[in-house]
């Protein structure tokens, strides 16, 4: 029977140490190709399950390797290039487009939320100043993108972050606000959203671009259609219309960002600043999906980072 704990030193002897790397049975991991589960170690190999399924059985010390790697190309200084942020080259290496077989509620047999896929293909299209990168959502057909700083500094559901979700019949992706109902949990990427929505300016730019890119804002989980935001609200002359329960409900532009601001505390907050693509339009795209995706993402790149938007 194989140990439950494997301890690898940076020099891939197996003994303890401060900068020791642990792999214990049951836990979770991440290689170029996506979050997996040690399933079982036996000696120098473990057999690792990625989250479609797929299992192997790998070299300790060659995953060890990996994972080190991976780390220092996303925490070493940045490399500066015209649009800001270098990604690794093997980002996206892999991206062919999405297949109809991935609109699914489940993410068994799916390969496109790893980093050589659509992760890390639109981890490298976006213009920003600091390593950034992609995470699969364990167990959903969902990714986040986020800056690893702002991953490291908080729990990533209290975290405002890039949003890729697909279900049977279309893609969901823009940028994911999320707020606990918990007074004590973490809020301070739902504080700095609110201020940011307090100068007249933010909230005429936000209600320009949407109109601009055909985007809403919308409950991305529709079984969860009662929380503090549900429904979709689509910017109109003057506004927005907010149709919720087959009722519609305008929305002023100078009273927008106090409506969120208001929106109820004691619920759950699931708010994305997007828009989707049917099954059909998203699979014709082939590899350019990525390119439609970082294209509006770095579109709200001054409501992630609250920033004033820079003029056109």
């Amino acid at each position: 029977m194989g140990s439950t704990v494997l301890t690898v030193r940076r020099n891939g002897t197996v003994m303890a140490s401060d900068d020791d790397l642990i792999f214990e049975v049951g836990q979770r991991y991440e290689n170029r190709k996506g979050p997996f589960e040690v399933v079982s170690l036996e000696g120098a190999t473990m057999r690792i399950r990625w989250d479609n399924g797929e299992e192997i059985t790998t070299d300790v010390e060659l995953q060890a390797r990996i994972m080190r790697n991976m780390e220092r190309e996303m925490t070493a200084p940045v490399t500066k290039k015209k649009s800001g942020f270098r990604a690794p080259d093997w980002f996206g290496g892999y991206f062919k487009g999405l297949r109809e077989e991935d609109f699914t509620e489940d993410v068994t047999g799916t390969h496109w939320r790893s980093r050589e896929q659509l992760g890390g293909a639109v981890a490298k299209g976006m213009h920003i100043t600091e390593p950034f990168n992609s995470w699969a959502v364990y167990k959903r057909p969902e990714v986040h993108w986020t800056t690893v700083k702002r991953r490291n500094l908080v729990e990533p559901i209290f975290q405002t972050k890039f949003f890729v979700r697909i279900w049977a019949d279309e893609i969901l992706f823009g940028l994911y606000v999320e707020r606990s109902n918990k007074a004590g949990d973490p809020r301070e990427d739902w504080n700095r959203f609110v201020e940011w929505l307090k100068p007249a300016a933010h909230v005429e730019w936000l209600w320009q671009t949407l109109m601009a890119e055909e985007a809403f804002l919308s409950n991305p989980y529709p079984n969860l259609d009662k929380d503090a935001f549900w429904g979709e609200m689509r910017p109109v002359t003057a506004g927005y219309a907010w149709v919720r329960d087959g009722a519609e409900q305008m929305v002023k532009l100078g009273d927008f960002g106090q409506v969120i601001a208001m929106l109820p505390p004691e619920k759950w907050l699931n708010l994305l600043i997007g828009k989707r693509l049917l099954k059909a339009e998203a699979v014709g795209m082939g590899a350019g999906l990525a390119k439609v995706i970082y294209d509006h993402f770095n579109k709200l790149l001054p409501v992630f980072e609250s920033k004033p938007p820079k003029a056109a």
